[in-house]
C-alpha cells in the first residue's frame, strides 16, 4: 500500500509540516520521499502544503493528515443502556455548553451489545476551522484526517490485549518535536507535544523523565537508535523498548489510518 502521510505539528502558534510518501507492507515501511518545513504562520504553512501536494504525481495516492498539538481534550465516557448513561449528558456535565466552544470527534468502544464507551476529542472551533482549511487547500477528494491523541486512543482500543492492565509511557520524536503519552490500562491519561529547541524544553522533558519510575510497566520509544540509548541511560531502572522491536505496533502512526475520518 502506498499513501501520503501529512503530519501537521502546531505548538505555540508555530507550525512544522512533515510530508511522507510511504510504501507500507506487513513487514516493512519504506519512506520513498520526504519533505519538511518549519514556519512561523498558518499562511506560510498553507502555502508550503499546497506547493508540495498539488501536483499530478500525488493525485493517485490516498492522503492521510494527522494534526498534532496540545489543543485537543480527550475523554472516554460511558454510554450504557443498562445504566441509562448517555455520553452527551456526561460530556455536557464535564464541559457545560461545550457546543459553543468546541467541535467533537467521536469514536466507539463496544464492551457488549448494551454497554459501550465513547471516545470524545474536543477541539476549539477556531482550531478545527484551521484543520478544515488545510484539508480544503489540498484540493483532493476522500482525504482522511484525524487528531493525533484521538487516533492513538482508537489504536489502543483496537490493540487492547497488549495495553490492558499496563501503565505505559510512549515517547515519539519527529525531528525537533517530541510527543509523550501516559497510557494507563489502555487509556491516555496525559499527553504533551514539546519542541526540543524551545527555552523550556530541558525543564519540561527532565520533569517528565523524573516521573517515570518502577510503577511504569514499559516505556515504548519511537526514536532513532542514538536517542534510544540515551534514554536507557537516563531510565536505567525501567523497561525501555524500541518500537521497531514490537511487531504489532511498530508502525503505530500508519496503523491509525482506518480510524481517520474521510472528508
Amino acid at each position: 500500500m502506498r499513501f501520503i502521510e501529512i503530519k501537521i505539528f502546531e505548538v505555540n502558534s508555530e507550525y512544522f509540516l512533515l510530508i511522507e510518501k510511504i510504501k507500507l507492507s506487513n513487514r516493512s515501511k519504506i519512506i520513498e520521499q520526504e519533505y519538511c518545513k518549519e514556519v512561523q504562520t498558518k499562511k506560510d504553512a498553507e502555502y508550503y502544503l499546497t506547493t508540495i501536494l498539488n501536483n499530478k504525481e500525488y493525485r493517485k495516492y490516498r492522503f492521510f493528515i494527522n494534526y498534532i498539538s496540545n489543543d485537543v481534550i480527550i475523554e472516554v465516557i460511558n454510554n450504557s443502556k443498562e445504566l441509562k448513561n448517555n455520553y452527551l449528558n456526561e460530556l455536557n456535565t464535564l464541559y457545560p455548553n461545550y457546543q459553543l466552544e468546541y467541535d467533537v470527534m467521536h469514536g466507539e468502544i463496544k464492551i457488549n451489545a448494551n454497554n459501550k464507551k465513547k471516545i470524545c476529542a474536543l477541539i476549539k472551533n477556531n482550531v478545527f476551522s484551521e484543520i478544515k482549511n488545510f484539508i480544503n487547500l489540498v484540493n483532493k477528494k476522500n482525504i482522511y484526517f484525524g487528531l493525533d491523541v484521538f487516533l492513538l486512543q482508537s489504536f489502543l482500543n483496537d490493540n487492547n490485549r497488549y495495553f490492558y492492565k499496563k501503565f505505559i509511557v510512549l515517547i515519539q520524536k519527529n525531528y525537533n518535536y517530541y510527543r509523550v503519552y501516559q497510557i494507563y490500562y489502555g487509556k491516555i491519561i496525559n499527553y504533551i507535544v514539546i519542541k526540543d529547541t524551545s527555552t523550556e524544553f530541558e525543564m519540561i522533558f527532565n520533569n517528565i523523565l523524573s516521573c517515570i519510575d518502577n510503577k511504569v510497566d514499559e516505556v515504548i520509544v519511537d526514536v532513532d537508535y542514538k536517542e534510544y540509548l540515551s534514554l536507557t541511560e537516563k531510565l536505567y531502572s525501567v523497561n525501555i523498548i524500541l518500537i521497531d522491536y514490537l511487531d504489532k505496533i511498530n508502525f503505530i502512526d500508519e496503523r491509525k489510518i482506518p480510524y481517520g475520518k474521510k472528508i
